[in-house]
């Protein structure tokens, strides 16, 4: 009887809540922050799968939600916890507020005012546990679709589709990491755990995390690796239209539903989407958002992330969903009926600690994503103990299934050939073919055709032997060479290289930054260079990675020089040189990301930098060598993309030699003009290739090309731009060379206007510029012989 009493008397004290989703009636898909109105209770939202509870005591409750009518629910008639909402046609239009100011552009002032006050990585410094996990699998509508459609059981297919989906995902990934973040920009997350249905590759192991960014409050955010305006960046209310749709007071607080997109007229990459602003010091407590424009690969991104004040301290994600509508990953289900494929993932950040004492123990560095090696072999145990929920037995399924099929069909061998693909060289077996050595064409060749191979990792995977011959069709002359590459670090990218090349070299030729494999500074300009010297070279090399965003090379060679086109300096038409070199790039605050043991660069918003030093040594008394000199290069480059607007390019080249040497060690101006040319960037676009040379010389390049502009053809997106060149330099015994050519000792000067996107197909597009030559170096006489008309390709942004 005791027992009992207590039991009733704590039970009047206690109230027991049930749990609700709010769906779409039609596709059966969640409906997030919807409006929930009790009729003895505060209002509340729901939160990203649509789901709130309630007290069991409340008999009805009003439903609000942007896009579907408003809903008066008798709980006793709800089945299963599900509460469906009739969607209706919603168009949102131009809104112009008279008289007085929009409360929306109101609210919205005091959120970019508070932007930096509230943005997770100012003022306190953070430790967080975080959990990602991203499902591939048909979406909520064709799910239902497929459901709906009745078997023929002659339909193998159609049934075996049927029987997959119902009891698995296409693919599922999970990863487990800390993240550690210190003012004003040291930060560090370490993956501990993952695991990835059907691979044990960790090239997966952040693909949760790289769909958005962490936070809303930067100028731009990033979606799928694309840059868009932030609509609460500094003149977000001249850029996007705002609208106040709801207001909710809970308690001391009020949120404020906003939708917004970009205004009519304003061209730039936008979102559209609802902002969830908090009165407490005006935070964004949930923003949805997507990209205004629709994709034109085929995906479709929407992305939720959720806010909580923490420790009465900050505002701090919590929850950042992402869903991907893949487009061209469509399956036919039967006749007039189509399925589409969709990715969903969220990342949880729990744990959140502010500035703990933990923080001063982490060794920062540009590292900003490190998977440790074998966090792949975590066993069942501990992932149950990092998980916040528990599998599914879809989700057991799906690892079971496609771990099975990754054994049968050796997936990961397949995933492994991909990648050696990616670097440039397709895979055979036991030696690897290099695409780079395949074909290509410049101006003293003509057209270059060969073969490389080199030893796949299966035969000796800390070692790279490589060896490569080709044809000049231009000179008639074959080319050849070979290294052995040891990889003493793969992480840091740390090798010892011994090698040998008998080919050609350009004469005069300057340090080139290489942003990636098959792009560089000024892409297309070897097509015109025409002087070269043929160069026996052997040599030993050591090259690593410091601290991310710092490479260093250390090189001594030997080499004999052989000059071509019949030119000689100081009667010389040969010279060879005992050489070291070193060659440091820095690419300024630029992260890097280690994925088991394997290296990768994550960009920077920085300048990078380029010096090369190198000392030919005079050794007679081994009889090796007769040059003696040194000789510096210098080369920055930066590409600064203005929101909205568009993209403003500048590089700075220098070189210097100090002593009077062949042109081979001297300096050619990197110019690009020949009769019927493209329009190569960070060149002389009106300067022949060997019009000038220097033993001194400084270079700017300075462009800036405008978005494109949207017309209704499909093929027409024009983006104009203006390009600015100047040059000067000098040489000092130019007569020891039986060479002619100039100097820009007076100051070179060059200027153009490019009309690109004239023709578009897909990001691809063509048009022309028309540049000029003026001040000391322009041509004497009509003044069409100054302007110089080329072709310009490149991609729409």
């Amino acid at each position: 009887m005791r027992f009992l009493f207590f039991l009733l008397f704590f039970s009047s004290f206690y109230v027991f809540s049930q749990s609700y989703q709010l769906l779409d009636a039609q596709n059966r898909e969640a409906i997030p922050f919807g409006k929930v109105i009790p009729s003895k209770e505060n209002p509340r939202l729901t939160d990203i799968d649509g789901i709130f509870q309630l007290q069991d005591t409340l008999q009805s409750i009003q439903v609000r939600a942007t896009g579907y009518f408003d809903t008066i629910v008798q709980l006793s008639m709800v089945e299963n916890g599900k509460i469906y909402l009739i969607s209706k046609a919603q168009n949102v239009q131009e809104v112009v507020v008279k008289p007085g100011v929009n409360p929306a552009e109101r609210i919205m002032a005091l959120v970019i005012a508070n932007r930096m006050k509230n943005h997770p990585f100012e003022n306190d410094g953070f430790i967080s546990k975080q959990y990602s996990k991203f499902t591939f699998d048909l979406d909520d509508a064709s799910r239902k679709i497929l459901e709906d459609t009745v078997v023929d059981p002659t339909d193998t297919n159609l049934y075996s589709m049927k029987q997959f989906f119902g009891r698995q995902h296409l693919f599922l990934i999970e990863t487990a990491s800390q993240h550690y973040f210190e003012p004003p920009y040291k930060e560090k997350e370490i993956v501990e755990a993952y695991k990835v249905s059907g691979f044990t590759d960790p090239m997966f192991s952040t693909f949760a995390q790289s769909m958005q960014s962490f936070h809303f409050y930067d100028n731009q955010v990033e979606l799928l690796s694309e840059q868009f305006v932030n609509p609460i960046a500094f003149g977000g209310i001249k850029r996007y239209l705002f609208i106040l749709e709801d207001t909710t007071i809970n308690g001391a607080d009020t949120t404020f539903t906003i939708f917004f997109r970009p205004r009519k007229g304003k061209d730039f990459e936008g979102l559209t989407g609802r902002l969830f602003i908090n009165t407490n010091g005006f935070a964004i407590e949930k923003v949805v958002a997507k990209p205004y424009r629709s994709s034109s690969g085929g995906t479709e991104i929407t992305i939720i992330q959720e806010y909580a004040f923490l420790n009465g301290k900050k505002w701090f994600p919590v929850k950042l969903s992402t869903e991907v509508q893949m487009v061209f990953a469509a399956i036919n289900v039967s006749k007039g009926k189509t399925a589409f494929v969709t990715g969903k993932g969220a990342t949880y950040m729990e744990k959140v600690q502010f500035n703990p004492p933990e923080l001063d123990k982490v060794k920062f560095n540009n590292i900003a994503v490190q998977t440790k090696v074998g966090s792949e072999k975590i066993n069942d145990a501990t992932w149950d103990s990092l998980r916040p929920f528990v599998l599914t037995d879809k989700e057991k399924t799906t690892y079971v299934s496609n771990d099975s099929l990754s054994k049968e069909e050796h997936l990961d061998r397949y995933l492994k050939m991909a990648k050696v693909l990616s670097s440039g060289r397709i895979p055979l077996g036991y030696v690897n073919l290099d695409v780079s050595r395949l074909f290509s064409v410049n101006g003293f060749e003509k057209t270059r055709l060969g073969l490389g191979f080199e030893n796949s990792d299966k035969v000796i995977p800390w070692m790279t032997a490589s060896i490569y011959g080709a044809y000049g069709f231009g000179d008639k002359v074959w080319k050849y060479g070979g290294a052995l590459d040891f990889h003493l670090d793969p992480s840091t990218k740390t090798n010892l290289k011994l090698f040998y090349s008998n080919d050609v070299v350009e004469v005069g030729g300057n340090v080139l930054y290489k942003t990636s494999l098959f792009y560089a500074q000024d892409p297309g300009r070897m097509l015109f260079v025409n002087n070269m010297s043929y160069q026996k070279k052997a040599g030993i090399q050591f090259s690593t990675i410091i601290r991310a965003n710092k490479h260093l090379t250390l090189e001594l060679n030997y080499q004999q020089n052989q000059f071509t086109n019949g030119y000689q300096f100081m009667q010389q038409a040969s010279c060879s040189a005992f050489m070291s070199s070193l060659l440091f790039s820095w690419a300024i605050r630029e992260k890097g990301v280690i994925l088991g043991d394997v290296f990768l660069p994550k960009g920077s918003k920085f300048p990078k930098i380029q010096i090369k030093v190198e000392k030919a040594w005079d050794m007679p008394s081994l009889d090796v060598a007769s040059m003696d000199f040194l000789r510096l290069q210098f080369n920055a480059f930066h590409v600064t993309t203005i929101p909205g607007n568009g993209r403003f390019t500048w590089n700075v080249r220098a070189a210097w030699t100090n002593v009077p040497t062949p042109l081979l060690y001297q300096q050619a101006v990197h110019a690009s003009y020949v009769k019927r040319s493209i329009s190569i960037p960070n060149t002389f676009e009106t300067v022949a290739v060997s019009e000038f040379y220097h033993q001194q010389q400084v270079n700017v390049f300075l462009r800036y090309i405008w978005n494109a502009q949207r017309t209704k053809a499909k093929w027409n997106e024009p983006q104009f731009g203006v390009h600015y060149a100047f040059g000067y330099g000098t040489m000092s015994n130019q007569s020891a060379h039986n060479l002619s050519f100039q100097t820009m000792n007076k100051g070179f000067h060059e200027a153009g206007l490019l009309f690109n996107g004239l023709f578009v197909s897909g990001q691809s597009s063509m048009g022309f510029g028309i540049f000029t030559r003026f001040g000391a170096y322009a041509n004497t006489g009509n003044w069409k012989t100054n302007v110089y008309p080329k072709l310009s390709f490149g991609y729409v942004f």
